[in-house]
């Protein structure tokens, strides 16, 4: 289901950060690993620095390894130079 929902941010960069600063906060880790997926989709092969920034403090602070995991995976939807190769990892 958040694979699905992060899908429909695909390369909208406006409403993933919007949505990934509301999930974020949240308590539950499955909701911030859907925060995660959410940002970097939006964000997917951008390169963008502050996203870059925002990834690696959640994989340094978060206390769960799937948060960290889901950072580390968002690192390469990002930093990938070719975005069709992300929709064969996922």
């Amino acid at each position: 289901m958040i694979l699905g929902l992060s899908l429909s941010y695909l390369e909208n960069q406006e409403k993933s950060l919007f949505e990934y600063e509301k999930l974020i906060t949240e308590k539950d880790a499955v909701l911030r690993v859907g925060a995660l997926r959410i940002l970097s989709l939006g964000f997917i092969n951008s390169s963008s620095n502050k996203i870059i920034k925002i990834l690696l403090d959640r994989i340094a602070k978060d206390l769960s390894d799937e948060v960290k995991k889901q950072a580390v995976f968002g690192l390469l939807f990002v930093l990938l130079p070719n975005p069709e190769r992300c929709f064969s990892l996922l």
